[in-house]
């Protein structure tokens, strides 16, 4: 074993089990021990230390000699103490027998409901496991829990021992004392066997686990939300709970007023909700192969009751009128000064002033980002995240629609607009060595770079809830929405009759300032797929008026101009620059002939070959704007015979030279996410084939193609990677129904055109040009 404090407890847990407080019946369990409660740990220092020091060491002796018990043939995982050597029992006995009698003296007060006394032996407990004179009682600990020294010899040890005397079968069998925790003079104690349970939940992660997913606890924490005293402390006991809590809370087994609790405490709550709300919506990226793909590229839920669950959930939460308002009222108000931000809890009962001095700067200075580091800064950053998870997480829910709904009518446009400009988007993420530990040692976290990350993912699931152009133009301010009404009545359009802005909306929309910080920021930003996805995100599904808006101020010379760069390799990462344009490109001239013509009319002649030599330089990033301009081709070719992207794209020769490009892009080994789409742009020039009756000419010159430069690949591995499709699609009829969406071609033809090319022989099938 090791003597090192950074993972010598790593490593093993002493796990001892008791069935009462008499030692003589004392029971040992080896086991593993929480990973985190090694991160956490530091040398002590100060005086007292040499004495720590042999203390320490006498306790790594012992785990020293457990291991080698554990690793003998004969070991019963279940052994009595006089089973033990006696140098273990003797160093037991002489340093960590107090614990015992400590514990006894917990039971006697409280089965004669002496709670004075049950007081000070729960405090004497708390001091004796967390070496602090004056735990959490007299004064709150700061929202997000910092790092303390840890003693990594007894400290640990004595943890570990009190745990296993039955510790926390004691508390626990306390709390479920209704009577007794409902009793005004019992308060204190409840307060102390939370910050008790909290301990040992952040020192042993099988102990938070165990205490995570006991329902009881959980419901009865929920409970104590509305005891002003308590609630402070059942939170935070809440947070560490549901950190490493596996399966979904159902909330219609606890209570869910908040109508009582401390203002303080209400973003705590939010956390809290962040976790039921958020988890439920997670999915897991499974490996891509074509093994697995029957199994689908997503597992989300699998079990119906947990499903269940999170529609009840989100049903709940809904259902009280007041959840999102205030929720809102919180986003928006907790970055500003005191007078506000108590006339927004005012509702909630009796606000402390002395709150705003741990809260709130007074400072009318809205600039986190300027100032130096402050934990207090900090502790706002991540409450408001918490309150942008939950947003998202009823975004992304069963109710979506609703909540969008919800939104629109609480002036959200306005509170992201300001949000946005709260922020400061021009400061770097922190390096790692330079972020604080904000959660704890170890903790790597930005709060001001995840708060903008997070704040455009925001609004990219608010415009995906959005289920038509009228909801998203609610993201507009009143001038935008006014040119757009002109630019409507200059091409006949109707579309925008009927809009109404926002009235306290006056200033320039958040779209708006997405739109001119990407213009604004390099090439090679790290925040520019962020942007770019919620750009995307908003273009889908306007009209052309909508799209014209941002085209006319540069948005296509932009986008041509990094293109061109790209192409040159004048900038960093060409492949992530050239993937974000084209994304953008293929969505704002999506069935629009009028805004491919525009294209095409801002690319200056003599960069037209070095554009098109960057689509074919890296079809895996441009294929989807490839297969959106062909698609338009097909339905308005006449009136786009003059445009030079469509001369390019209606040869036979350029597309049998794309699908080789595309087949060669691609294998059945490493399909992703990102490149899934370059088999659907070659089925695209296939099906358009198939209507035309020219599949056999198309594969009888991509076979001579592939004989000519491939050495026989491309046929087979197209082979290959339409059996993919097949299985992939089949288990992902969401993913059909898109494919369906974003063509306007049906399912059921782009299943036809794929079996055609699959059939064992004829001319139209594959097979019959393989190689032997």
């Amino acid at each position: 074993s090791s003597s090192s404090s950074s993972g010598l407890f790593s490593l093993l847990f002493l796990g001892l089990g008791l069935r009462s407080l008499s030692r003589s019946r004392l029971f040992i369990r080896l086991g593993l021990c929480s990973s985190r409660s090694s991160s956490r740990n530091a040398s002590a220092g100060g005086a007292g230390a040499g004495t720590s020091r042999v203390r320490a060491a006498a306790g790594h002796r012992t785990i020293a000699e457990l291991q080698r018990i554990r690793k003998r043939p004969n070991f019963n995982e279940r052994m009595t103490v006089a089973q033990l050597p006696s140098s273990m029992r003797r160093f037991l006995d002489r340093n960590y027998g107090s614990l015992i009698g400590t514990l006894t003296e917990i039971r006697r007060a409280y089965e004669s409901r002496k709670y004075q006394e049950l007081s000070d032996s729960l405090q004497a407990l708390f001091e004796v496991l967390s070496n602090q004179s004056e735990p959490w009682k007299a004064k709150p600990p700061p929202p997000i829990r910092t790092s303390r020294p840890m003693n990594t010899g007894p400290s640990m040890t004595r943890r570990m021992c009190a745990l296993s005397f039955g510790a926390m079968e004691l508390l626990l069998s306390m709390l479920d004392d209704r009577d007794f925790v409902d009793a005004p003079a019992a308060a204190s104690c409840v307060i102390m066997i939370l910050n008790t349970l909290q301990e040992f939940s952040i020192e042993f992660l099988h102990a938070a686990i165990d205490l995570s997913l006991n329902d009881n606890l959980i419901c009865l924490l929920f409970t104590l939300l509305d005891k002003r005293d308590i609630s402070y402390h059942a939170l935070t006991l809440l947070e560490e709970l549901f950190v490493v809590r596996d399966r979904p809370v159902d909330l219609r087994n606890i209570p869910r007023d908040m109508s009582h609790m401390h203002s303080s405490d209400i973003f705590r709550l939010c956390r809290i909700y962040s976790f039921i709300v958020g988890r439920e919506n997670e999915t897991e990226l499974l490996e891509m192969s074509l093994d697995n793909a029957s199994a689908g590229i997503c597992q989300g839920f699998n079990d119906e009751v947990e499903k269940e669950i999170s529609d009840s959930n989100h049903n709940i939460l809904l259902a009280n009128p007041s959840f999102v308002p205030r929720l809102l009222n919180c986003l928006n108000a907790s970055t500003q000064y005191a007078p506000m931000f108590a006339r927004i809890f005012q509702n909630f009962g009796q606000v402390d002033p002395n709150i705003w001095n741990v809260l709130i700067d007074p400072s009318p200075s809205l600039d986190f980002e300027s100032e130096p580091y402050s934990e207090d800064r900090a502790t706002l950053l991540l409450y408001k995240l918490e309150i942008i998870y939950i947003l998202i997480g009823l975004l992304t829910g069963p109710q979506k629609e609703s909540v969008q709904a919800i939104l629109q009518g609480l002036e959200f446009s306005t509170i992201l607009s300001n949000l946005f400009s709260q922020l400061d988007w021009t400061k770097p993420e922190l390096p790692l060595n330079e972020r604080h530990e904000i959660h704890g040692p170890g903790c790597k976290c930005d709060p001001h770079a995840s708060l903008k990350s997070q704040f455009l993912r925001l609004v990219q699931v608010y415009c995906e809830a959005c289920k038509d152009v009228q909801a998203k133009r609610s993201l507009f301010s009143e001038s935008e929405l006014a040119m757009l009404r002109r630019a409507c009545a200059q091409r006949g359009c109707n579309q925008c009759l009927g809009v109404v802005a926002n009235p306290a909306h006056t200033s320039e929309g958040v779209i708006s300032k997405v739109l001119r910080l990407l213009m604004a920021g390099p090439a090679d930003s790290q925040k520019r797929p962020t942007l770019t996805c919620t750009l995307e995100l908003f273009i889908r599904g306007t009209s052309n008026c909508d799209r014209m808006m941002s085209i006319e101020v540069g948005f296509f010379d932009y986008l041509i101009k990094d293109i061109l760069r790209a192409a040159k390799c004048e900038v960093e990462d060409s492949h992530l620059v050239l993937q974000n344009c084209f994304d953008l490109l293929s969505e704002t001239v999506r069935f629009s002939p009028e805004l491919l013509r525009e294209l095409d009319k801002r690319i200056p002649a003599d960069s037209m070959d070095l554009f098109i030599e960057a689509i074919e330089k890296d079809l895996v990033s441009s294929n989807v704007f490839l297969r959106t301009s062909t698609l338009v081709l097909a339905e308005h070719a006449d009136s786009l015979s003059d445009v030079r992207l469509a001369v390019y794209l209606v040869r036979t020769s350029t597309r049998v030279r794309l699908a080789k490009l595309l087949l060669t892009s691609v294998t059945v080994k490493d399909i992703s996410q990102d490149n899934l789409s370059c088999i659907n742009s070659t089925i695209l020039f296939f099906l358009l084939a198939n209507r035309n009756g020219t599949v056999p000419d198309l594969l009888q010159k991509l076979k001579a193609l592939e004989e000519q430069e491939c050495n026989g690949i491309v046929l087979r591995n197209f082979f290959e990677l339409l059996k993919f499709w097949v299985l992939y699609y089949h288990q992902r009829p969401t993913d059909s129904r898109l494919i369906e969406k974003t063509s306007h071609i049906t399912s059921a033809e782009w299943k036809a055109t794929v079996e055609t090319l699959l059939q064992p022989d004829g001319p139209c099938s594959i097979h019959s040009y393989l190689s032997s």
